[in-house]
Formats: structure tokens, sequence, C-alpha cells
């Protein structure tokens, strides 16, 4: 499906299949278009494959594979890359989150739908950088 230029795009990236498919549905009910990743790598190969950036990244504090840690590394890496606002999800507690570990909000587990939308609405809108509830 081809992105409308006015179209957020939002990646999220999660190995918990039915949580991937949750957000995605909830977002893209919303008018957003989803790119669902089910790994940090395949979200790369994402990144590498399309034309344009995502408007923000939902991703997945703790997946098999190449860790959230190394993924968003090597997002701010990318000169294109590096401004995508980054919501973090997580069950995790506060403390288990790396305190050096760059991110724009924090969504924890189990999600309000409302604190989602609200989120990634923030994240989309082209001036947010933080979050106000949890600057990084």
């Amino acid at each position: 499906m081809p992105v409308l230029a006015e179209q957020k795009v939002v990646l999220v990236v999660d190995d918990n299949q039915a949580i991937r498919e949750n957000l995605g549905e909830c977002l893209e009910l919303e008018g957003y278009l989803c790119w669902l990743a089910s790994s940090a790598d395949e979200a790369v190969r994402r990144l590498d494959r399309e034309a344009r950036a995502p408007d923000a990244v939902l991703l997945d504090l703790k997946m098999p594979g190449m860790s959230a840690a190394h993924f968003v590394r090597l997002l701010k890496q990318q000169p294109g890359l590096s401004r995508i606002p980054i919501i973090l999800t997580t069950a995790a507690l506060d403390s288990d989150v790396p305190k050096d570990l760059a991110f724009d909000a924090l969504l924890p587990r189990p999600f309000d739908v409302s604190r989602l939308l609200e989120l990634v609405q923030h994240a989309t809108s082209g001036g947010a950088e933080k979050d106000p509830l949890q600057p990084r």
C-alpha cells in the first residue's frame, strides 16, 4: 500500500504477534499507516527498504535477537533516522529500563489505548521531542 504524503507512519516492533497486531489495529483505526516488525532485525531490514522514514517507532524493550538498546543506537547513528521519536513499550518496571537508553516516551503494559493514541499523536505531530511525563 503506497503511503500518502500526509499520512503518518508508525513502525511497530514487538515479538508478541497479538500485541503487535493489536497496536497496529488501534493505530490504523485512527488513520495511521503501520509497518509491523516482529524483531529489531526485521525492523532494520524494513527501514533499509522503505523510501521514507516512519514518523514514530513503538519499540518493545525485551525481544529475542537484537536488543532494543542496540536498535536505538543504530537508529541514532543514521542521519535520516536519528530524530524519529521512539516510544518504548514494556511490562518491565521503570528500574529495569536501561538508564542510557534514548527514548522519547514510555508506554507501560498493559497499555491504555487512549494513552497510546496520545503518545503517538504527540510523537508524530512534528514538534514533539519528548513526552513531558517521561523525558529521556
